[in-house]
């Protein structure tokens, strides 16, 4: 097994164990394992709603046996090196020998790329940012061709005060329109791991902003699995509160409406301070798992 340290000091392939490669390749090879679940994309047999772990705190335990395993992510910091250009995709033998790295883990793989535009940009730069994201994809697939991959945050683009005005909103229906353009990015993974961190108190609008990114990446994904970025604080961006933990019920409602719409989630958190086992969040994510499976 490999660690990578990324751009945000979180840990992106660390060792499981021999107790949680055992958990994970059971599960792995369980009937359903990774499918979407009936009543949410509507395709494939139950299967079971899946947590992963993809926190940086230092002297973490091992987390798999709570049925929740690490998963792992390519950071920017991995793809290029320090002071090199990020203007065009890597060259091919970086991307085949990462991708033989994270091949060798069970766990689906997330490619964290976000400095290539794909809003608020000409026609022209979003094709030419689809284009370089697709050729990521493929250089990684040929050193992993058995991995799942999947892009954070990228399908659909996280637009909350969009979202929440609904359907039937012409702002709305504009970023359906911008969603559209990326189509390619969403046909070329395998998971689509929309972005769907806090960034207020409200919590009917975060409701109503989760669901409507849920629904936009069931359209694109045509039939694949949803796995939603949650993290347990308050985005950076509030001023006031950002980077503060989520209040416990709250937490928990995040989880529980995930539950009831997606077929996963990933729990990010880049903090590298020491692990901290009666923390509220993992005190809520332990029940929800126990109750989960």
């Amino acid at each position: 097994m490999f660690s990578f340290f990324g751009e945000r000091g979180g840990r992106v392939l660390g060792p499981l164990g021999l107790a949680g490669l055992l958990s994970v390749a059971m599960a792995w090879s369980t009937p359903g394992f990774g499918a979407p679940a009936p009543g949410k994309s509507g395709k494939g047999t139950p299967a079971e709603f899946l947590v992963y772990d993809s926190t940086s705190f230092s002297r973490k335990p091992n987390l798999a046996g709570y049925g929740f395993p690490a998963i792992n992510i390519i950071y920017s910091g991995e793809l290029w090196q320090q002071g090199e250009s990020r203007d065009q995709p890597p060259g091919h033998d970086r991307l085949f020998l990462l991708g033989k790295k994270v091949g060798q883990d069970f766990s689906p793989t997330v490619i964290d790329i976000e400095h290539w535009p794909i809003q608020r940009a000409t026609k022209a730069e979003i094709q030419a940012s689809v284009q370089k994201y697709l050729a990521v994809m493929d250089g990684l697939r040929k050193g992993a061709p058995n991995t799942r991959f999947g892009y954070y945050g990228m399908v659909p683009i996280r637009d909350y005060w969009r979202a929440i005005k609904g359907p039937a909103d012409p702002e709305y229906k504009q970023w359906q329109a911008e969603n559209d353009a990326l189509q390619a990015l969403a046909d070329s993974v395998d998971i689509l791991f929309p972005s769907i961190y806090t960034f207020y108190t409200d919590r009917k609008g975060w409701e109503t902003y989760a669901i409507e990114q849920i629904r936009e990446a069931r359209r694109l994904a045509k039939g694949k699995p949803v796995y939603a970025f949650l993290w347990p604080n308050y985005h950076d961006s509030n001023k006031l509160l950002g980077g503060s933990p989520l209040p416990a019920d709250f937490w928990q409602f995040e989880l529980e409406t995930m539950k009831r719409h997606a077929d996963g989630v990933v729990i990010w958190d880049g903090a590298t301070t020491p692990w901290q086992d009666d923390s509220s969040w993992w005190q809520v994510t332990k029940s929800f798992l126990r109750n989960t499976q």
